[in-house]
């Protein structure tokens, strides 16, 4: 019943519930927009065949919705590499062309089995709950302008993504003395002393001469740049104060008809082609077209919309050669047609523009050099006094410094107490028992580390735990194997985007 409703009434319901559930019409807007133009909106290629922005915004939004599904092995199968959010809907097809290629295509009873059993669709009883499922549907799926039968294309790919990984990393395996010597560098307590170093003790560091400001600004000029900067016409199409303060369907009711005309008047500057200029076919609507100033992208200010983050990526996103924008921006009460006006390049600053930072770097490069000078002639004089059998404290002492003397700990278990902690198990891990470590800079300052002795962890400890770990240790080796076999596969897949995620 209501995917046919959807069906004949697809635009409105789009609004609706977009509206309702505060989430942007973006998608909606894009695929009519790309329509109308009848133009390719390719973002890039992969085995051979071009993949179209709807279709990777498809992919993205369906990734979005896994989310809230809890489809855990499809997530981590298409997020595992730590790329970045872009990188989600590509993995995603190369594990659906892999799973079709190797013959991994889970029945109907299957996907319906494991889709009544999600986290999402479970009532207070644990059992499969069709209330929860209908409320899914319109709260996660409708929104974005999917359909209910793509819940079960997810449950599919989680299923095809778990018998994939299986499949792939069946060869990987952990052997008893590999668990044992993994264990012990993981839970060894190590006990160890630091000395701090701060910038602060340090004699103020001398004003750089004329001859060093002028030579690191030209060799470091490319690091002294002023930022690309951008002017654009807007319209608004916005609630008056009276509509801006309803809710549910009185809001939706006043909200579309701002939509359509925001819609029409980009589609008219479409079938224009140029012909005439944003603010001339503004005014022929009886429009009124604000302007901004110059404003660069992360100072944004100077203008009424500035406070409004997506303003300013949409603005961003325009180009000289489409400087109209593809689709409404969305706001909570408002929605806007943008107009690149001006584009600033990025410039280099002269050198008097420059100077105060330039100044600034130069101070601290020389700050720096003086405190890793200081430390390591700290860690001569320690090193010298421990082989001469003198303790680190006192060593420390004689040096002109505190030695600070830290709780033993483990990789596994540092010491949260501590800010660096996780620096100083890190510094540790790399030294013998009785070696003083390189100056770690870090902060405003930095510090020496010192590893007086290492404990091995408990017998009766690793054998109560050495199972569970062995099988930890392996799913990390099996995820790190699939990783490079997903990179692998997308390069073979021979993978080419570009293109801005818009989840």
């Amino acid at each position: 019943m209501m995917v046919n409703l959807m069906r004949t009434n697809q635009r409105w319901m789009m609004i609706i519930v977009s509206v309702l559930a505060s989430v942007s019409l973006i998608w909606f807007y894009s695929d009519r927009s790309s329509v109308n133009r009848g133009v390719s909106n390719r973002v890039g290629s992969i085995y051979g065949r071009g993949v179209t922005l709807n279709e990777f915004g498809r992919i993205e939004r369906e990734l979005q919705v896994a989310r809230s599904l809890g489809t855990l092995d499809l997530l981590r199968a298409t997020t595992g590499d730590g790329n970045d959010a872009d990188q989600a809907p590509v993995n995603y097809l190369v594990l659906e062309h892999e799973a079709e290629r190797l013959g991994i295509s889970p029945t109907a009873e299957e996907i319906r089995a494991a889709g009544e059993k999600l986290p999402a669709f479970r009532g207070a009883n644990g059992e499969y709950d069709q209330a929860k499922y209908n409320d899914f549907v319109s709260r996660e799926i409708f929104p974005r302008g999917l359909s209910p039968s793509q819940i079960d294309d997810l449950v599919r790919m989680n299923l095809a993504a778990a018998k994939l990984r299986a499949l792939v990393t069946a060869p990987v395996v952990v052997s008893a003395p590999e668990a044992r010597t993994a264990y012990d560098e993981l839970h060894a307590k190590t006990e160890a002393s630091i000395i701090r170093l701060k910038s602060a003790d340090l004699a103020a560091v001398a004003e750089p001469t004329e001859d060093e400001i002028k030579k690191y600004y030209t060799d470091q000029k490319n690091q002294f740049m002023r930022p690309e900067r951008r002017q654009v016409q807007y319209v608004k199409f916005g609630l008056d104060e009276t509509q801006a303060r309803l809710t549910g369907k009185a809001r939706v009711d006043a909200l579309k008809p701002l939509a359509d005309r925001a819609v029409a008047f980009l589609e008219k500057l479409l079938d224009q082609k140029g012909k005439e200029d944003f603010r001339a076919s503004a005014t022929a609507e009886q429009l009124t077209v604000k302007e901004t100033p110059d404003f660069e992208e992360e100072q944004a200010t100077g203008f009424e919309e500035s406070t409004i983050p997506q303003f300013t990526q949409a603005a961003f996103a325009l180009t000289s050669a489409s400087p109209d924008s593809d689709v409404p921006l969305q706001t909570d009460d408002a929605f806007y047609d943008l107009h690149l006006a001006n584009v600033t390049p990025t410039v280099p600053l002269t050198l008097e523009e420059a100077r105060p930072k330039v100044v600034a770097a130069i101070k601290a490069e020389h700050t720096k050099t003086a405190l890793a000078a200081k430390a390591e002639e700290i860690r001569t004089k320690i090193t010298a006094d421990l082989k001469a059998g003198r303790s680190f404290a006192d060593a420390a002492k004689d040096a002109g410094r505190t030695a600070e003397e830290v709780p033993p700990f483990s990789l596994m278990e540092p010491d949260r107490k501590l800010p660096d902690a996780s620096e100083i198990a890190g510094v540790a891990e790399g030294l013998t028992d009785g070696e003083v470590s390189p100056f770690v800079p870090g902060g405003d300052g930095g510090l020496l580390v010192y590893v007086r002795a290492r404990v091995a962890p408990e017998e009766a400890k690793f054998e109560a735990e050495k199972n569970t770990f062995a099988l930890r240790i392996q799913s990390n080796k099996s995820l790190i194997y699939f990783i490079e076999w997903l990179r692998s596969s997308r390069d073979a897949a021979d993978a080419r985007f570009n293109v801005r995620s818009q989840g």
